[in-house]
């Protein structure tokens, strides 16, 4: 990675040299402002100002310990993070895995079981609403074909009369 940044610097400005003089800036200015940042994010003074966690300082000559700064030859400022849970685990055995791992794929099973067959209770439920909606009008139509057919006797009726 810090190879990378050292290649890339020049890299992007051959790269973007035909592009627009406003992008230049822009890049100048965002790079520079990252720098600013950066430099700002290692200060203790502003570290303290915002609550921030010390950065622990050690010597980085020793192979063993990261770089993590291809700018920095001697010291580099690491952060350590805060340790919130216990890291103290069990080993685990392989057959508590096994069954472990069969309880939640039954438990998986069983509630894809549950969910299809509330699929088929849900459109049999909906078959069932829809069924009585046709009888419904078939029912009101069959209501208004009687009453028609009443108006046309007492119609038919009154003709024969006069």
């Amino acid at each position: 990675m810090g190879i990378a940044a050292i290649v890339m610097t020049p890299l992007s400005l051959f790269v973007t040299v035909y592009f627009p003089a406003g992008l230049q800036w822009f890049f100048l200015m965002t790079g520079a402002l990252q720098y600013l940042q950066t430099w700002l994010f290692y200060q203790p003074w502003l570290r303290r100002w915002a609550n921030l966690p010390e950065l622990v300082v050690r010597n980085v000559s020793t192979p063993s310990s990261p770089q993590t700064s291809p700018f920095s030859a001697k010291s580099a400022a690491v952060y350590q993070s805060p340790r919130t849970i216990s890291t103290t685990a069990t080993p685990v055995k392989d057959d508590s895995v096994m069954s472990s791992v069969r309880s939640g794929m039954q438990s998986f099973k069983e509630k894809i079981n549950t969910s299809n067959e509330s699929k088929k209770k849900t459109s049999q439920l909906k078959e069932a609403q829809a069924y009585e909606a046709r009888r419904a009008l078939e029912e009101e139509e069959k209501y208004h074909a009687r009453r028609e057919e009443k108006s046309m006797k007492k119609r038919d009726a009154r003709f024969k009369k006069l």
